[in-house]
């Protein structure tokens, strides 16, 4: 049952002035009745409440999908469970704690709200991956690095926060609930970054003694001294394991006791490998990449020193056992590599030996292996890497008065070639 009052416009339409609505009053079947008749109704409540259930629908499904593209970017780009759910918690945290304050308040969760969670949600996993990442490249919290990023993330939040809480007092009614929205969230995700994210990380990436050698399966021990680290350097070291031939065979080249000076170690992959066969192994390292120089101390340990500089004239004095070149000298001009080589025989003790690999020229033409390093080396560093033939190599080695004993490939249709040479006076 209906009230209503017709009018005229003067052209023969008839319209309804005003509609009250009954006990009994159905909207859209109303609507539908009013159109099979000819005339169509506006009813300007039932339209504020039909677009707003469509807007939070929208959002809150568009915020789930957002919520679920992100967690899997973080989980993706991190590649370990642990490491990404960290990463999450301060945003579960500020949902949770946000919630329940609106709750409290009586703060209805509007559409501005549900627009703004999407901001929340960015802003919070920035905060967090700042933390995280820093955390992996710099374990120590003593770390220069530590400071610019809590400077850093407090000036960013600080500054949201601080324009979220004036937009809060705004006459209008959506801006005001905007801001009270945002206020709490972002208020929220700071808290998470700043108070429960730091022990939780400080617990993960503690540093632990290195584990007992276990040389019956060293990638598995190797894998262990890789697991906090980021994404990269892990696969790296996963895949170099699997995929580089040379790793059993360099175990039965280099002693499983005394000291190793490793030349360009890189992450410090080899090295970790070799450590893993015997307590008794001491590791010193030069790497030219800071970041790379980082992880590799990290992995080695109170068992390891690796120093940032470059051979020859980073090498410091001293007598080692053995000495790993593995993948470096194609870095090297011919001074550069003399002056290597002859640093090296000047601290290797007698008995003493150099294992060296490098990549021999085929006479085929390149592979793609070479092709491969001879594009990574001119992108990283501008300068053209020198792939030198083994006669060449065996010519440097005898100048730097090193007897070479050994010369062979590290796998059929590999240019990989070992070289392995001892001080000339340790003969005989």
């Amino acid at each position: 049952m209906y009230g209503v009052s017709p009018g005229c416009d003067g052209k023969g339409m008839v319209w309804l002035g005003n509609v009250v609505p009954g006990p009994s009053y159905e909207p859209q079947k109303f609507a539908q009745q009013a159109k099979a008749s000819g005339f169509y109704v506006f009813d300007g409540q039932h339209f504020s409440k039909t677009m707003a259930e469509f807007l939070g629908n929208s959002f809150g499904r568009m915020l789930l999908i957002i919520i679920c593209f992100v967690s899997a970017c973080v989980l993706l780009f991190f590649l370990d469970l642990r490491v990404a759910a960290l990463a999450m918690s301060p945003m579960v945290f500020a949902f949770v704690c946000t919630l329940g304050t609106l709750r409290v308040i009586g703060h209805p969760i509007d559409v501005p709200g549900l627009m703004l969670a999407i901001l929340i949600f960015g802003m919070g996993v920035d905060y967090s991956f700042s933390f995280v990442r820093v955390y992996q490249r710099c374990h120590s919290e003593e770390h220069l690095s530590h400071g610019p990023v809590r400077t850093s993330v407090f000036l960013a939040s600080s500054a949201t926060l601080i324009g979220m809480v004036t937009l809060s007092f705004s006459e209008h009614a959506v801006a005001r609930s905007s801001g009270i929205t945002a206020s709490i969230g972002v208020a929220y995700c700071a808290i998470g970054a700043f108070v429960i994210l730091p022990p939780l990380l400080r617990r993960v990436f503690a540093p632990r003694p290195i584990p007992a050698p276990d040389p019956k399966n060293p990638r598995r021990w190797v894998m262990r001294r890789f697991g906090s680290l980021s994404a990269w350097p892990r696969m790296f070291a996963w895949f170099k394991m699997r995929l580089d031939p040379m790793f059993p065979r360099l175990g039965e080249l280099v002693p499983d006791c005394g000291t190793v000076l490793d030349v360009g170690c890189g992450f410090g992959v080899p090295s970790a490998w070799l450590m893993a066969r015997s307590s008794r192994m001491r590791v010193v390292a030069l790497e030219p990449d800071d970041d790379r120089a980082q992880v590799a101390s990290w992995v080695l340990g109170d068992r390891g020193e690796v120093s940032v500089g470059t051979a020859p004239g980073d090498l410091k004095p001293g007598s080692v056992d053995a000495a790993l070149c593995l993948d470096m000298v194609h870095h090297l001009d011919d001074a550069a590599l003399a002056g290597t080589l002859t640093r090296i025989a000047s601290s290797l003790a007698p008995g003493g030996r150099l294992v060296l690999r490098a990549t021999v020229p085929s006479a085929s033409g390149p592979t793609l292996f070479r092709r491969v390093e001879h594009a990574l080396v001119r992108i990283t560093t501008g300068r053209t890497p020198q792939f030198r033939p083994a006669d060449e190599l065996c010519k440097a080695l005898e100048k730097a008065e090193l007897h070479l004993v050994l010369m062979e490939p590290t796998a059929k249709g590999r240019e990989e070639t070992w070289f392995v040479a001892e001080r000339s006076g340790a003969q005989g």
